[in-house]
């Protein structure tokens, strides 16, 4: 029972969290979105945005393991980066951010066997916005 209530209670926590970085993105605040999403990374997942962006596929995917992150903060990883691209704009960033987000839903499939239902249209929107930026 504690165990459960432990991961309702992060996962919980998590939607919080994007919840919040959605609005400060709706409200256009670029400077607050940006301290948000960093100590994000660094306090609940123990990342430094500069390091990411330079992470090849393969040492992104030694990183993840390494953390041994839950399905569900694998889950908000990934949403954290879709959600940090937005709004999809045609640049390195954009493409990068994006780019880590699949990745988290590959592994999220492959190895923890886990597709949600509300990734399916992400996942959708990120291969088109790629398809059309190679374009």
């Amino acid at each position: 029972m504690y165990s459960r209530d432990l991961i309702l209670n992060e996962t919980q926590k998590l939607a919080q969290i994007l919840a919040k970085l959605l609005g400060l993105k709706n409200d256009d605040n670029e400077l607050e979105t940006q301290a948000f999403f960093k100590s994000t990374l660094t306090g609940e997942f123990g990342i430094e945005e500069p390091q990411l962006l330079q992470l090849t596929e393969i040492e992104f995917k030694e990183l993840l393991s390494k953390k041994a992150y839950r399905t569900e903060q694998l889950d908000a990883l990934a949403k954290l980066f879709y959600y940090q691209a937005l709004p999809l704009k045609p640049d390195p960033d954009t493409l990068a951010w994006l780019q880590k987000a699949l990745i988290i839903f590959d592994v999220l499939e492959k190895e923890h066997h886990t597709q949600l239902f509300d990734n399916i249209p992400i996942r959708k929107n990120i291969d088109q916005f790629i398809k059309d930026y190679h374009a």
